[in-house]
């Protein structure tokens, strides 16, 4: 595979409120980041994890690491 061809993505908690382009982020929140971008977010660990992996896969995808 091209290494263009690899997303890379992250779960971590917000530090401070945010009001960005996929709504109001409270400090606590968990938020997923897909290569530099905030594609997720949500107050369930496990949902944010689930919503950004939906987001990476498509019907190219090969591997999941």
């Amino acid at each position: 595979r091209n290494m263009r061809q690899v997303k890379s993505g992250q779960v971590t908690a917000a530090v401070r409120d945010h009001n960005g382009t996929v709504g109001k982020i409270k400090e606590g929140d968990f938020i997923g980041i897909l290569e530099s971008d905030i594609v997720v977010f949500g107050n369930e660990l496990e949902q944010v994890v689930f919503d950004l992996v939906s987001s990476m896969i498509d019907e190219d995808a090969g591997l999941l690491s």
